[in-house]
């Protein structure tokens, strides 16, 4: 799938905007078992999507799901007898730190351009992709708002796409967006965005 620059025309993106458009109960089955997911992170992270389609999607099966700043509570991180799914983290956050102390999840210490490289050079494959973006402009285009990070190369990569369009999404300026044709498909659902609340320094951070 190849990302569009702004410029498009107006009118026909609507028709195929409602074809695509869904909900999370009929995509259940389109993540399949073994198969690699990632998820769009940090404040950016699709909630709803995350909720059905990872954590109370039953029909899981050995899923890998990559991302880089996991800020949501996940309930399950893999076992020894087939889990649904384990995630592959390439930073360590709050929830998440007994799951990687146990060795229910997995770290993946690496640089932006690392993890670049990683996905945009094709040495992980990403199946499905889970992102959040801003309801579209007149051209048919949406944002990425406030966690661009590295998706764009993952959306151009990824075999499948599904955006959850969330009014509280804001749009961003930057390389940040989106057009309808690059997704294949729309969960249309408003909820207010992750909130991560500072934190006062300890010692050790203030000497570093």
């Amino acid at each position: 799938m190849g990302v569009n620059i702004p410029g498009e025309c107006p009118v026909m993106w609507r028709t195929e905007y409602e074809e695509k458009t869904t909900t999370v109960s009929e995509l259940e089955g389109v993540i399949s078992p073994g198969s690699c997911v990632h998820v769009e992170s940090g404040c950016g992270e699709p909630q709803h999507l995350v909720k059905h389609l990872i954590l109370e999607n039953m029909k899981l099966c050995d899923v890998q799901v990559y991302t880089s700043v996991p800020l949501s509570s996940y309930s399950d991180f893999g076992g020894d007898y087939g889990s649904r799914f384990r995630i592959q983290s390439f930073f360590i956050s709050p929830n998440l730190t007994p799951a990687f102390a146990e060795g229910r999840a997995d770290h993946l210490p690496m640089s932006s351009l690392g993890k670049f490289k990683l996905f945009a050079e094709g040495y992980i494959t990403i199946n499905t992709a889970l992102i959040q973006l801003s309801p579209p402009d007149g051209k048919g285009f949406m944002s990425l708002g406030v966690t661009v990070d590295i998706m764009k190369s993952i959306i151009e990569k990824a075999d499948v796409v599904i955006a959850q369009v969330n009014r509280y999404m804001p749009v961003t300026c930057g390389d940040s967006l989106v057009h309808v044709k690059d997704v294949d498909y729309l969960v249309e659902f408003d909820e207010p965005l992750v909130s991560y609340p500072l934190q006062e320094s300890d010692p050790e951070v203030m000497q570093v």
